[in-house]
């Protein structure tokens, strides 16, 4: 799968970026309606269930990102942080089974604000850095990391 044709430039820098790093071993851009697996419940602000699927899939030698980029205008909206409680709670749940039932790799999930990629990206890291740092940060911290570099 591409990107959207309209406001995706993050997702475009994403895939190219993803396709020239020799630390990143394969990568989806999960679909929606192709890959129901990754439709992840949560709570919206006001309360109502609905279901999320975030953006790529990748994998490194040692994990398996779920990777949602977002806009630095949207990395602290409400939802957004509602939506990545889910993806960790998947990826939680994952991690407690049986090393041989998932691959012996640890599931994480990344959201990646705009200015955090770039500068990481102009800076020379690999995108698997990147995403080992960016699981480390809850969703209110990550674009305030990003100002450290």
């Amino acid at each position: 799968m591409g990107w959207p044709a309209r406001n995706g430039g993050l997702e475009r820098c994403f895939i190219q970026w993803a396709c020239v790093d020799a630390s990143i071993l394969a990568l989806c851009r999960i679909s929606e309606n192709r890959h129901t697996f990754a439709h992840l419940r949560y709570v919206r602000q006001d309360g109502l269930p609905a279901f999320y699927c975030p953006d790529f899939l990748l994998r490194t030698s040692d994990a398996l990102y779920l990777v949602e980029t977002k806009a630095r205008k949207d990395v602290n909206r409400p939802d957004v942080q509602h939506k990545l409680k889910a993806a960790q709670t998947w990826c939680e749940r994952i991690d407690v089974l049986l090393l041989e039932q998932r691959q012996a790799l640890s599931r994480h999930h990344v959201l990646l604000g705009e200015s955090l990629f770039h500068d990481w990206r102009v800076k020379g890291a690999s995108l698997a850095e990147l995403l080992r740092f960016g699981r480390s940060w809850p969703v209110a911290a990550i674009e305030r990391q990003s100002r450290l570099f």
